[in-house]
């Protein structure tokens, strides 16, 4: 009767391998083709301008405040009273064009950053990329008047971070800040406070700035996947270049994934080589792929565009035709295990009988027992 429970019991277990065919084990960073700051400002300007191929920056003084918008007596965000809740997810009441591909679903963190991606995972390093920083540092919501405070007039969405201070400098000021998305893909970044630019990367990634990529699956055993995700494009602005009431303005720049047919994709002169790609029933207008890992069907940001129900049936064949084989193959390891425990169980004599015996089940939990009560009394 014990064989019989042990031979379930690994039945079991292996169907519980199966099951998580779907399941991304293992996430992988990768960095491709990224367009940093060009050149430093000069010392004298009060507006400093930079092109980064997808956005121009623009770095602005505000003393009179004309770039700040006034959020007091609007929402203030859960995070402001969970000190343990990290980020969360919010809905906006618009499409917001983040490096050309439309998205309403973003997280709002207690870092100072916006997190542009609905893919999460434990092993996630929210900081690597799909990001909006104004100011992302170790900061959370200490003390009663620090809080996180948002609004959506259905044109623009402005989150606060407000009296935010840093949780390995418990001596430090308090920091104010925002990040306003427009429309049209307009990114602000207003500071109302900043009292120190020393701030210390040591806990938590100093950055100020975005970043966005793509990503791609690699099947994995049992039909598990791994995830490559993979930074081509990222903006880093210098963190002394902030003080108080300054602003950043990031203005889009024309993608190839606005043009919608094949003839606007092709005439498209805006320093990209853009080729519209067909794929079945997905058509799209963008940059070619340069990376021999990046499959052809893959997009920028392949998650921001829903698929269509051919695409969708297409994938599902080819985990089908994944996971056939690899079931086909798990039944016959089960059936000649039960062949081998049957013909043991009946010939004791031989050495897969004796074997049997010698680490039958009880046996087994025998030595284990005996293992930990020795552990306990070693230990004492």
């Amino acid at each position: 009767m014990e064989y019989l429970l042990f031979y379930i019991y690994y039945v079991i277990a292996l169907s519980g391998v199966l099951s998580i065919k779907q399941e991304h084990r293992q996430v992988v960073y990768k960095e491709h083709d990224i367009v940093k700051r060009q050149s430093a400002p000069p010392d004298n300007e009060t507006t400093i301008t930079d092109n980064h191929d997808y956005y121009t920056s623009r770095i602005i003084s505000d003393p009179d405040g004309a770039y700040w918008n006034e959020l007091e007596g609007h929402t203030k965000h859960t995070l402001s009273n969970d000190h343990h809740l990290r980020y969360s997810f919010v809905t906006v009441s618009f499409q917001f064009p983040f490096y050309g591909h439309l998205m309403n679903r973003f997280a709002i963190t207690t870092q100072g950053f916006l997190y542009m991606s609905n893919f999460t995972h434990p092993d996630l390093d929210w900081t690597f990329t799909h990001y909006i920083a104004p100011l992302m540092g170790n900061f959370d919501t200490i003390g009663n008047d620090s809080h996180i405070l948002y609004k959506d007039d259905g044109h623009s969405f402005v989150v606060e971070w407000r009296n935010v201070k840093l949780n390995d400098q418990s001596e430090s000021t308090a920091y104010t800040y925002q990040a306003t998305l427009f429309e049209n893909g307009t990114i602000l970044l207003a500071y109302k406070s900043v009292p120190d630019t020393n701030i210390s990367g040591q806990e938590w990634p100093v950055k100020i700035g975005i970043s966005d990529a793509y990503y791609y699956d690699r099947v994995y055993y049992f039909g598990g996947y791994i995830r490559y995700i993979v930074k081509y494009h990222d903006i880093k602005l210098n963190v002394t270049d902030l003080s108080d009431n300054t602003a950043v303005v990031l203005s889009p720049l024309p993608t190839c994934n606005q043009a919608r047919t094949c003839e606007d994709c092709t005439s498209l002169n805006i320093g990209f080589n853009c080729s519209f790609q067909g794929f079945e029933t997905l058509d799209k207008c963008m940059i070619p792929p340069t990376t021999t890992r990046m499959p052809q069907t893959t997009t920028a940001a392949p998650w921001k565009q829903p698929q269509s129900d051919a695409v969708r049936s297409s994938e599902s064949s080819d985990s089908a035709v994944v996971a056939i084989p690899i079931a086909i193959f798990v039944v016959i390891i089960l059936v000649l295990l039960g062949v081998w425990i049957y013909y043991a169980r009946t010939h004791p004599n031989t050495r897969s009988g004796i074997w049997l015996i010698e680490n039958s089940p009880r046996r087994i939990k025998k030595k284990c027992l005996r293992y930990l009560f020795q552990e306990l009394i070693q230990r004492r």
